[in-house]
Parts: structure tokens; C-alpha cells; sequence
């Protein structure tokens, strides 16, 4: 999952999943919480109906809920603001 915002004049980049290329001072671990999507209603065939959360179950690849922070900085380059546990639901219809 990633989730650009702005605050204060300054943009960001929320980031949930495996690496991130062209981000710099990225800290261990290089692979960050992964999420579980589920599909609640199908009309014709199609998914009319999601759920966003993180995927609860831990692995050497999957530490759950953890989430980097970056700003952009000059050229739009990815700068390392922290690293953080954020827990969500997100229901898309």
C-alpha cells in the first residue's frame, strides 16, 4: 500500500510492501508489512466490494503493521522521514 499527502507544504509517501527503489537511508528491514485484501461482494463477475488491513501473521518477509515515512526533497527524490506501526481498515465500494 502506499498513500501520497500532503502537510504543511510538504509531500509524503506512506509505505507498506516489499523495498522501495530510489528511497534513501531506508533502514532494516528493507520489506515492510504486507496487506490482506478480501473481496466481500461480486456482482456480475466483478468485485463490487474490498477490505484493506494488514496482513496479521508474521514472517521473515512480513513484520505486521510496519510502515515507512519519506518526504520528497530536491528532484522529487524519496527521503527516509521514520519508520512506524500503523494499524487501518479500509472498506472500498
Amino acid at each position: 500500500m502506499i498513500l501520497d499527502f500532503n502537510a504543511n507544504g510538504t509531500k509524503y509517501k506512506l509505505r507498506m510492501g516489499p523495498g522501495c527503489s530510489g528511497c534513501a537511508g531506508v533502514p532494516a528491514p528493507t520489506t515492510f508489512g504486507l496487506l490482506t485484501v478480501t473481496c466481500n461482494s461480486v456482482s456480475s463477475n466483478q468485485c463490487v466490494s474490498w477490505t484493506f488491513a494488514p496482513n496479521m501473521t508474521p514472517s521473515s518477509t512480513n513484520p505486521p503493521t510496519v510502515a515507512n515515512l519519506y518526504y520528497y526533497g530536491r528532484g522529487s527524490k524519496l527521503i527516509f522521514f521514520g519508520q512506524y506501526y500503523m494499524t487501518f481498515r479500509i472498506d472500498a465500494k
